[in-house]
C-alpha cells in the first residue's frame, strides 16, 4: 500500500508503485501520458524512480550497449539507458507483487543485506546513478519522522482513509523494527 517496501523511498519520493499515501505512483520529475494499458514516460538523468524493481523488459540492442557487471543494479541499467539518450519507457498499471519473505525478521535481514550491498558497492565505485543527489533535506525529514511518532499517524490516516487496511499499523510498527535493523534503539 506504500508503494514501496523501505519507507525511506516515500520520504526521498522514489518509488514505482502506486502509493496510498501521496496517491502518486513517484514523486520524481517525469513526463507521461496515459495510454489506456500503460503509461508513457520520459525520464531525466538526474532523478530516476526506481524504475525496474519490479522486474522490466528492455530491447537486447539497447541492454547491450550498457555495461553488465558480476552484481546487476536495475536502476544503474536504466540510468545508463537514459545517458545514451534511451529516455521513452512504457510503464504498465499491472502490479507486480513479490512476496520474498514469510515473516517481518526475515525482511530485516534482506533490508540489512541492501544496506550492506549498498554501501560495499558505493565504495567499490560499481553504482553509476548518483544516489548522493537525491535530498539530504529529505533524508533529514525521514529522520525526523521516525524518531517522532505523531507525522508517520498522520500517513497512517491518509493511508488508510484511501485504502482500509489493517496493515495499515504496520506502518508505526515499522519504525521500531527498522531502527532495530539500522543498529539504533
Amino acid at each position: 500500500m506504500l508503494g514501496m517496501n523501505d519507507p525511506l523511498c516515500l520520504f526521498l519520493g522514489n518509488y514505482d508503485r502506486m502509493c496510498m499515501v501521496t496517491g502518486k505512483w513517484t514523486e520524481m520529475p517525469v513526463i507521461e501520458e496515459d495510454k489506456g494499458n500503460y503509461i508513457k514516460i520520459e525520464l531525466d538523468d538526474k532523478k530516476l524512480p526506481t524504475i525496474g524493481a519490479n522486474g522490466f523488459l528492455v530491447r537486447r540492442d539497447a541492454l547491450m550497449g550498457c555495461s553488465i557487471d558480476d552484481y546487476l543494479f536495475d536502476i544503474d541499467i536504466v540510468y545508463e539507458l537514459i545517458t545514451q539518450r534511451k529516455n521513452k519507457f512504457a510503464k504498465v498499471k499491472v502490479g507486480i507483487v513479490h512476496l520474498f519473505s514469510g515473516d517481518v525478521f526475515t525482511f530485516i535481514k534482506k533490508q540489512r543485506r541492501r544496506i550492506k550491498d549498498y554501501a560495499y558497492y558505493k565504495e567499490q565505485k560499481l553504482r553509476k546513478y548518483p544516489w548522493g543527489e537525491l535530498g539530504k533535506l529529505k533524508l533529514l525529514k525521514f529522520i525526523v519522522y521516525t524518531v517522532t511518532v505523531l507525522p508517520l499517524v498522520s500517513q497512517l490516516l491518509r493511508g488508510y482513509w484511501r485504502k482500509q487496511d489493517r496493515a495499515w499499523w504496520f506502518h508505526i510498527y515499522w519504525r521500531d523494527i527498522n531502527n532495530s535493523a539500522a543498529g539504533c534503539t
